[in-house]
């Protein structure tokens, strides 16, 4: 049950691409985070500061899912090779649970990806709505209750 070289060469590659776009995103995350505060810090506060306070909580949702999702995929890395190494003489319901376990782990990473880029993607929404926002009261040119 195996697998050859190519799908093993093939296996590390979507792990290595995963794990890229995971720490890119996050890194992405802290950016937008950074560029809020310098962008907001000479700013009277004022209700509009609110979509920029929600974008980012929205960053960091995403950023607190993208470190969730290392440790979902690290545990469930452990979890296949537990099962790969194992010897025929480990007992059949040790390795339906490990199995179970590492499948549970698959599921929670995948979830923690979709908010993760979600995630960032709201955020992203929220502070260009709190760029338009701005502009247009400062211009004047809508009267903001």
């Amino acid at each position: 049950m195996g697998m050859d070289e190519n799908q093993l060469a093939m296996w590390k590659a979507g792990m290595a691409s995963q794990e890229r776009y995971d720490y890119f995103v996050m890194a992405l995350a802290v950016a937008a985070i950074g560029f809020a505060v310098q962008r907001t810090s000479d700013l009277d506060p004022s209700w509009t500061m609110l979509w920029v306070l929600a974008a980012v909580l929205a960053w960091g949702v995403s950023l607190f899912a993208g470190f969730r999702r290392q440790e979902k995929v690290d545990v469930a890395l452990h979890l296949h090779y537990q099962i790969l190494t194992s010897s025929s003489s480990t007992p059949k319901d040790l390795l339906e649970m490990a199995e179970k376990e590492s499948q549970e782990a698959d599921d929670a990473g995948a979830c923690c990806r979709k908010v993760q880029t979600y995630g960032f993607y709201v955020g992203a929404i929220l502070f260009v709505v709190w760029h338009i926002l701005e502009t247009l009261a400062r211009a004047n040119s809508v009267i903001i209750l």
